[in-house]
């Protein structure tokens, strides 16, 4: 009786020990993995409507074709409030978020900065100028009290 005993705690242990590695430890180990494209997601779907809301512009990610026939997916202002922030900073619809080291997360960072007070800057190429890449890129500064 205590060998069949033994057998049914050892068999409880190697679940409980498979049972926390996959309940405990891959979630973890996942989350690091993966943990830019989470951010990303976050960042888009949570805070960048509020942004949005804020500044008076609609962001949506779409296939640009450039004239050498490469696509790529590029974050592109759809829609600006006129009257709103960004309209003021003469900022146009069709306008391309540009030259961001960590993607649209930068972006919506920079936007933080501002929303708190303090001055803020990115990069967007319009339409015409998407095909020189950065160099085409214009400089959005929002006026605020400069970074201690």
């Amino acid at each position: 009786m205590s060998d069949a005993r033994a057998r049914v705690r050892s068999s409880l242990y190697r679940f409980a020990y498979l049972y926390a590695i996959l309940i405990v430890a891959l979630p973890v180990v996942l989350g690091f993995v993966f943990q830019n494209q989470i951010y990303t997601l976050w960042v888009e779907q949570f805070e960048g409507p509020g942004f949005q809301r804020e500044f008076g512009f609609r962001l949506e990610r779409r296939v640009v074709t450039l004239r050498s026939g490469e696509s790529y997916s590029r974050a592109v202002i759809i829609h600006v409030d006129p009257g709103g922030r960004f309209a003021t900073l003469g900022v146009r619809p069709g306008d391309t978020l540009a030259c961001l080291y960590h993607g649209i997360a930068d972006f919506y960072g920079e936007l933080a900065l501002a929303r708190g007070g303090y001055e803020a800057h990115f990069r967007l190429l319009s339409p015409d100028a998407l095909q020189l890449g950065c160099d085409g890129a214009r400089e959005i500064t929002i006026a605020g009290r400069p970074l201690p």
